[in-house]
């Protein structure tokens, strides 16, 4: 019986000591610029999920945050404040450069960042309207990278959209 307490006792501290948490920002130099990146996670052993917020330009808003955070207690979520928008607009002034192209090319920095930094071989994408397009092109340049992804409200085709709305 001594035995099956120490053995539990053992299994116990070993799965603490990894199964700290994570819940860090820091600015990452992606596309020749300084992006922002919040992470957090109850594990930080957990799978990566990669938050790609609409836009172009509008960073997650608090009921997002809000929800998406409730996922943090089986992933390891990253929201990254894509280029003009929240903090990587505050720290990057410079708005000229905003194209699909280059932020696709973001993205796939970002996702390559991520793979390195938490040492995997793959992450969750979770894309919100315009990060669609982002999420798309690391879908197809990337599979074996993408564990599994979920697309809200997907912007199809933005000029008919805006056109039924108004």
């Amino acid at each position: 019986m001594r035995q099956l307490f120490l053995l539990l006792c053992a299994t116990f501290t070993l799965h603490s000591a990894y199964a700290t948490g994570i819940d860090t920002s820091m600015y990452v130099s992606v596309g020749g610029i300084e992006q922002f990146f919040q992470v957090e996670g109850a594990d930080a052993t957990k799978p990566i999920l990669l938050y790609l917020h609409g836009g172009p330009g509008q960073a997650t808003s608090p009921k997002e945050y809000e929800i998406l955070h409730k996922l943090s207690q089986n992933y390891v979520l990253v929201y990254w404040a894509q280029r003009n928008a929240g903090q990587t607009l505050e720290r990057n002034k410079d708005t000229s450069t905003v194209s699909l192209a280059v932020m696709q090319q973001d993205a796939e920095e970002v996702l390559l960042f991520l793979l390195d930094y938490f040492e995997r071989k793959e992450v969750t994408l979770v894309a919100y309207s315009w990060g669609y397009f982002l999420a798309l092109g690391l879908i197809s340049k990337y599979p074996s990278s993408i564990k599994s992804y979920v697309a809200i409200s997907p912007n199809i085709h933005s000029l008919k959209s805006q056109k039924i709305a108004l």
